[in-house]
């Protein structure tokens, strides 16, 4: 069962752990995601041993993976490694776990061009109602951390929705409760929710 579609945390339990894929070492009975983060795309990155770990079966998802306009490597440089773990993605079978930083109108073209038939997921999503609408619109689901945009997240079709603790402290509890208040609902559905859609969209 996932709750926690993105977390750094190696001990949570019931999410998707971000790990290292050049120091990957699994724990029994947790599922990771592994991928090149937009930061470390100022540097040389082995993409051939990220697609023999990406292809374990620990590993469920791809990434954290995707665009930072204001750290990492030339957009092209970005653009060129996002695409490969597009295809990695596709290949393996296993959704697309996004950080998009100043970048929104580049992952709506890049959704536009790629050839996938998984999901993406945009993660510790913190724009307005409108991005939200643009995202959701083209199947992209968004997942929401301790910080969001009130509007959005009310707007956000509750399909789409998915939750993460990602670098923070706070428990996926916390998360759940704020996004039930904000919505107006029981915790309970939100987590109902959330639980079934994760469930749907990572094959464990």
């Amino acid at each position: 069962m996932i709750v926690d579609v993105h977390t750094h945390n190696p001990e949570a339990c019931d999410a998707i752990i971000n790990a290292s894929f050049s120091s990957f070492q699994p724990e029994q009975g947790k599922v990771y995601s592994v991928g090149v983060h937009p930061w470390d795309t100022v540097a040389d990155v082995d993409l051939v041993l990220l697609d023999e770990v990406a292809g374990k079966a620990e590993v469920v998802a791809i990434g954290e993976c995707g665009f930072d306009l204001l750290r990492g490597g030339d957009i092209e440089t970005q653009t060129r490694i996002f695409r490969h773990h597009v295809r990695l993605a596709e290949q393996l079978g296993k959704p697309l776990i996004i950080h998009c930083v100043k970048a929104f109108d580049r992952l709506l073209a890049e959704r536009k061009i790629a050839v996938s038939s998984v999901p993406w997921i945009v993660h510790g999503f913190r724009g307005n109602a409108a991005t939200a609408a643009q995202l959701t619109g083209k199947g992209i689901y968004l997942a929401i951390g301790e910080k969001f945009n009130i509007e959005a997240v009310r707007a956000v079709p509750i399909e789409m929705l998915l939750v993460e603790t990602d670098t923070s402290q706070v428990k996926i509890d916390a998360v759940i409760e704020a996004v039930a208040r904000t919505r107006g609902v029981e915790e309970k559905h939100i987590r109902e929710t959330v639980t079934s859609t994760a469930g749907k969209l990572v094959k464990i």
